[in-house]
């Protein structure tokens, strides 16, 4: 999956199709397994032809979906009114269950589980707190 936010999300939107746009374009255009590719590709000048080809072909199903049209316009994570955010953070980034709960081996992250809801920033802020419990 590939998320992006301004200025990138001007650059998907070309490949958005239908109007309106319900749902996920799956398999629609071509072309985006080429930009996915080059948007996630650290160096994609370094690679031959040949890999390029060997990368596009795994790619066995692709889809763009833009939640900033309508009906939706936006979307983003919140925690629940009365949610104690700073304890369920720490209680999410390191924890066991059943028989294992002293051994602490499952961690949650991701913006969704931050203190900064909605951003890759809180995204990576999870991460860093969940990296501190793990040995």
């Amino acid at each position: 999956m590939v998320y992006g936010d301004a200025p990138s999300m001007n650059y998907w939107k070309l490949f958005v199709k239908n109007e309106p746009h319900e749902r996920a374009e799956i398999n629609h255009d071509e072309r985006l397994i080429e930009q996915y590719l080059q948007y996630l590709t650290p160096h994609p000048a370094s690679l031959s032809p040949k890999e390029q080809k060997e990368q596009a072909q795994a790619i066995t199903c692709f889809g763009i979906r833009d939640w900033g049209k309508e009906p939706f316009e936006a979307g983003c994570h919140i925690w629940k009114p009365g949610i104690l955010v700073d304890q369920s953070i720490a209680a999410l980034a390191s924890f066991g269950v059943a028989d294992s709960i002293s051994q602490r081996n499952i961690h949650i992250c991701g913006e969704a589980y931050s203190d900064f809801q909605g951003f890759i920033e809180g995204g990576l802020r999870s991460v860093l707190t969940v990296l501190k419990h793990i040995n």
